[in-house]
């Protein structure tokens, strides 16, 4: 047959030039090759095809730790040089010298760079280029290169990460138990994890190191699908269950995705096959609705195996199959091939009808192999666990060839001779006496690997434990009673420490592992990650756990040391948000208390106060490194960063060619479109499910009204949530005090009035606090009628809507929903569902007390907010709304859509939140674009900055104060204390003071007072923000990036006053004080590390679309907050 004429200049007819013939000249007549495709490093150039470039230059000498991340973001830039280091030799010395060969900035032709990928002994014409997908385990996507004399497979794997691949409950059967227990599995990175739930990510109950992984398979039951799994490893077969068999089937291509991916440590797939090696080609039905081609190839002379290699087009394929088939037609390998009896064999190893291979045998004088394949493709195999990650490279021995692993190409043996290998091969004198001989070794293959497996294991142990007690047992009581006295055990060299601070330890056990082996091992990191030091210790939880903290690199962990006791901790440092010391929770040991992202508090306590304090510090120190990096750290060493940027580099000389090359038809899949993640590996599988969206955007207008209350902070957030509303085409009203009507009017929003005085609210709440028991005693007294005021016009408000938002605060929401019969979501600026990540925004404690207290202060709250006014509720529902009476757990308030309007990077999501609970981000109202400040204030700023003084602001917003010239009195002393200037906003501090009445004492000149102005205008003019710590207002603040200091006066402001202090952006002040404020003031304003932290804060909010956010969760959550009606 011949190939379909081609479009572009590189596609001659193939009967019209002499490239058949050239390609199938006597295989004596070629030159033999003796260089090597290597599995993870670049291959060096031939001599002849260097001679025509520049000189070699001498790179100067490296460190291993310097030159890593700048050759990969060098790489990353195409328009920069590309070097690419020829000939490299691993050194154990770090200054070892590199060769490196300078690329010209001419463009190459494609032909050249290939030539140069694939070492060719010339430039060979290109054919045609394909795109298609290699198929083994998985179907890894790549190039497919046809040239004179080979074809070629090239596939670029970006590296390695740390991400979360896949999660879920599956069933696992332990070691001493035939049943299966449900845990929650995390696969990410190298690891497969298990953890007792969701909310306990950091608690591993269990880790799989997936780079000695073997195979994952599904466990094959005859007639029926199955939902079991195994994945095997170096020293045990585990078994899962998942609750479906396409689940299970899932779980079963990440994990080969996975070890797919660490069994080959190269950065690129590069496959080269002469075209005199292939034997067959033929068409077969791999992949469903695409065109699978399948080759097989003779691999080398050693051992005459036929390999069968895949590779599928969704494009093309009949083209790619014509050119295939003219170009191998009649060439030494068919004629061979065709006299010995080869039986075909299915791609993937295990399948349900599987063919018998049969062995034969070839004369050698009749057919010899001039050039081997060439692959950079790892053969799984059983890695040694302390066998270095990269692998060795070189061609493929007799020794790959004895045993073939389930998901590789199958072959069928021509001839093989003796190797240099450990395991002697099979040849012509050899051929089993009779024909299923060859079978019956296969078939035994894999058990005897297990066989070895427990062997080695056995033999391990004995070693092991023979170790034990041939040593003394002085030096197990030595190790016993040094747990028991505690202390700090010291890894690494740090600067400043004298000998006698530090102890190292490198003792080596009896299987020869150090400390940082088994540190690695135990937590299921990666061997990037260093032990830095260990610490003696405390976990407190119900029962105190005692243990050892280690501190890595990059982790943070914890194991329990006592018998019958297996915790064990693995928290990123990118995760820990402070570090905070504090007063232990037994009596006498100092304590230190961790904060983490999403997640309640963990405490420990220590034996000293200097131990405690090194630990802390320590931390910090880590801590404020981990956030000055640029990039997340890597899965990867020095040196195999090295050689990821040498492979982007080869991977731009490529694509850089194929587009200066004009005559190249570049052909596109429809997949190339969606992968818009550079970092992802191009490895696919068939049923991707994520790759589908649905548009959950109403298809009529809706009539959405806000309901809250409260005071302007409690209101700015819906006028912005309404104006996005109004901009997507539905109709918004706000339903609040009647104090605000004339600023929600403004923004062009609807307004509806409902009962009570805010100011008078604010007041009692000041007074009182927030609901306490002399609030309740106030506000029974003079609320009730307040409260059925409240719900009466609340009801009147929200008639006609199609949706309800409302504020917890308000009351009545949850009731008016539910007789309207239509959809109801809340919203509000603080926590308010139940969480062991923080309290409850009104029961914030003075010191942090940790998860069961923080889960337990909504509890409490709910029951004693529904005590107190659950009587007005229920007979407001009787007469005016016409429901039957309710309780609190009828309500079931917990299952309602919620929308916190605060920024993730403040608060973050607890880990325990239901899918329906979203952190949306701040829904900010800008104000001050077209904003002119008064003269007298703009005259202000200029002479501060112009005479280099530091600019505050201070102002405490609608909270009202008993005597504000008092506070008036401190809060000037703590300016001229800290030798700042100020800008002073009053607000609604002396709305009910006694003293309001008495004019005000005379200003200095550095304070300058305002009524009001645009927080987003006025915080981007100062250095530090002082205020009561309202939501709005310290969105505005930490928006601006300013450092800001809090005085909480009742409800949230408490508990956004520790989040200030805790993301280490600011302080919280206990009490207003001339000492206390000007001190605050000074590190405000002085304090680099404070103020670059506020810094990054600002940019994260400032990133966020909190409206957009808030309106995506509405609509994906119509549906549900429906269907609760």
């Amino acid at each position: 047959s011949r190939a379909a004429k081609p479009k572009n200049g590189h596609r001659k007819r193939l009967s019209e030039n002499k490239l058949v013939r050239k390609v199938l000249r006597p295989v004596r007549e070629r030159a033999d090759s003796q260089d090597l495709m290597t599995q993870s490093q670049f291959l060096p150039p031939r001599k002849e095809m260097a001679e025509d470039r520049e000189k070699q230059r001498i790179s100067p000498s490296r460190k291993k730790s310097s030159s890593a991340t700048d050759l990969k973001r060098e790489a990353a830039k195409p328009s920069s040089p590309i070097t690419i280091k020829q000939s490299r030799e691993r050194s154990e010395s770090p200054e070892a010298p590199m060769v490196h060969e300078e690329i010209d900035d001419e463009p190459k032709s494609l032909s050249t760079v290939l030539a140069q990928m694939f070492q060719f002994e010339q430039e060979e014409e290109v054919i045609a280029e394909y795109p298609c997908w290699y198929t083994v385990n998985v179907l890894l996507q790549g190039k497919l290169y046809i040239t004179g004399k080979h074809v070629c497979f090239y596939a670029f794997l970006p590296k390695r990460h740390n991400k979360i691949i896949k999660t879920g409950h599956i069933g696992k059967v332990g070691k001493h138990s035939y049943r299966y227990l449900r845990y929650w599995f995390l696969l990410k990175g190298e690891t497969f994890s298990y953890f007792k739930d969701s909310h306990d990510p950091y608690f591993p109950l269990g880790v799989v190191d997936l780079r000695n992984g073997i195979s994952a398979d599904i466990t094959t039951k005859a007639g029926e699908d199955t939902t079991e799994f195994t994945l095997t490893t170096q020293t045990r077969v585990y078994k899962y269950k998942a609750d479906t068999p396409g689940s299970a089937m899932e779980w079963v291509k990440q994990l080969r995705k996975v070890m797919f991916r660490c069994h080959n440590d190269g950065n690129a797939v590069k496959i080269s096959l002469p075209l005199e090696n292939i034997v067959d080609i033929e068409r077969t039905g791999v992949v469903k609705a695409a065109e699978t081609i399948k080759l097989r190839v003779v691999d080398n002379e050693e051992t005459f195996a036929v390999d069968e290699y895949f590779f599928t087009l969704l494009q093309s394929g009949d083209e790619a199959w014509n050119v295939l088939k003219d170009l191998t037609d009649g060439n030494n390998a068919k004629q061979m091939g065709s006299d010995a009896a080869l039986q075909d064999a299915h791609p993937f190893g295990k399948t349900k009808s599987q063919k018998s291979e049969k062995s034969a045998s070839l004369d050698k004088d009749r057919y010899l192999v001039a050039e081997p394949v060439r692959t950079t493709l790892s053969r799984p195999n059983i890695r040694a666990p302390s066998s270095p990650r990269r692998s060795i490279e070189q061609q493929r021995s007799s020794t790959e060839a004895s045993r073939r692993h389930s998901g590789e190409t199958s072959r069928a043996i021509l001839h093989r001779s003796e190797s240099s290998g450990s395991i002697k091969t099979l040849t012509a004198n050899d051929k089993p006496a009779r024909p299923t001989q060859g079978l019956m070794i296969r078939g035994i293959s894999t058990p005897l690997q297990h066989a070895m497996n427990v062997a080695g294991m056995v033999r391990t142990t004995s070693k092991r434990m023979s170790s034990y007690l041939s040593s003394s047992p002085k030096d197990y009581l030595g190790k016993f009673s040094g747990a028991l006295a505690g202390g700090k055990i010291q890894y690494d060299e740090v600067e400043g420490l004298t000998p006698d601070d530090s102890v190292r330890d490198t003792d080596r056990d009896a299987s020869g592992l150090t400390a940082e082996d088994r540190f690695q091992r135990h937590f299921g990191l990666a061997l990037t990650e260093k032990l830095t030091c260990a610490f003696y210790c405390c976990l407190i939880k119900t029962v105190p756990v005692y243990g050892k903290i280690y501190m890595g690199s990059r982790h943070f962990c914890f194991r329990s040391l006592f018998y019958g006791t297996k915790t064990k901790i693995v928290i990123p440092y990118r995760d820990i948000i402070n570090v905070q010391k504090q007063r232990g929770f037994r009596w006498g040991h100092p304590g230190m208390c961790l904060i983490i992202r999403g997640y309640e508090e963990l405490f420990f306590d220590f034996s000293n106060k200097g131990l405690r304090d090194d630990c802390a510090i320590r931390s910090l120190r880590i801590l404020d490194a981990m956030r000055n990096s640029a990039e997340d750290p890597a899965l990867l060493t020095d040196d195999e960063l090295q050689d990821a940027a040498e492979a982007a580099a080869e991977n731009n000389t490529l694509q850089t060619a194929k587009k200066q090359n004009l005559n190249t038809n570049e052909l596109q899949m429809a997949v190339d479109a969606t992968n818009d993640d550079p970092d992802a590996p191009p490895i696919l599988f068939d049923d991707d499910l994520s790759s589908s969206m649905l548009d959950f955007k109403p298809k009529e207008p809706m009539n959405i009204t806000c309901l809250t209350i409260g005071s302007r902070g409690d209101v700015q957030p819906y006028i912005a949530l309404c104006k996005g509303f109004i901009a997507e085409g539905h109709r918004a009203s706000i339903a609040t005090h009647a104090e605000f009507g004339d600023w929600v009017k403004s923004h062009g929003i609807e307004f509806k009035e409902v009962a009570g005085d805010p100011a008078e609210l604010m007041r009692i709440c000041v007074d009182n606090g927030m609901f306490t028991p002399a609030f309740f005693m106030e506000a029974n007294s003079k609320f009730r009628s307040w409260l059925d005021g409240l719900l009466i016009t609340s009801y009147e408000a929200c008639k006609g809507s199609d949706l309800l938002i409302e504020s917890p605060s308000a009351m009545g929401g949850i009731h008016i929903a539910e007789a309207l019969q239509i959809p109801y979501f809340r919203a509000f600026t603080m926590p308010w569902t139940r969480t062991r990540a923080y309290p409850h925004a009104f029961a914030v404690p003075g010191r942090k007390l940790g998860g069961v207290y923080n889960s337990a202060t909504y509890t409490i709250f709910d029951g004693v907010f529904w005590q107190a006014m659950s009587g007005q509720i229920n007979r407001w529902r009787r007469h005016t709304l016409d429901l039957p009476p309710t309780s609190l757990s009828r309500l079931q308030q917990d299952k309602v859509p919620f929308l916190y309007n605060f920024s993730p990077s403040v608060v973050a999501p607890p880990l325990d939140f239901a899918d329906w609970v979203k952190v949306t981000g701040y829904w900010f109202l800008d104000e001050g674009t077209n904003y002119s400040p008064p003269p007298e204030l703009a005259d202000f700023i200029s002479r501060t900055r112009a005479e280099g003084r530091k600019l505050v602001y201070i102002g405490f917003g609608s909270v009202t104060v008993a005597d504000s010239r008092q506070l008036m009195q401190q809060v000037m002393e703590a300016v001229r204390k800290a030798d700042v200037n100020c800008i002073l906003s009053k607000g609604w501090s002396d709305r009910f003071s006694k003293a309001s009445s008495t004019p005000d004492a005379p200003l200095p000149d550095y304070i300058h007072q305002i009524r009001s102005a645009p927080h987003d205008w006025l915080f981007t003019q100062v250095d530090a923000v002082v205020h009561h710590g309202g939501a709005g207002t310290t969105g505005a603040s930490l928006r601006a990036g300013k450092p800001t200091i809090i005085k909480p006066f009742f409800g949230d402001q408490w508990f956004f006053a520790n989040r200030v202090e805790d993301l280490g952006v600011g302080s919280h002040l206990k009490k207003v004080s001339a000492n206390q404020l000007g001190k605050a003031l000074w590190v405000a304003t002085h304090d680099a590390r404070m103020m670059e932290k506020a810094k990054v804060l600002g940019e994260k909010i400032r990133s966020e679309d909190g409206v957009g956010e808030a309106i995506k969760a509405v609509y994906r959550d119509m549906e549900y907050a429906r269907s609760l009606v």
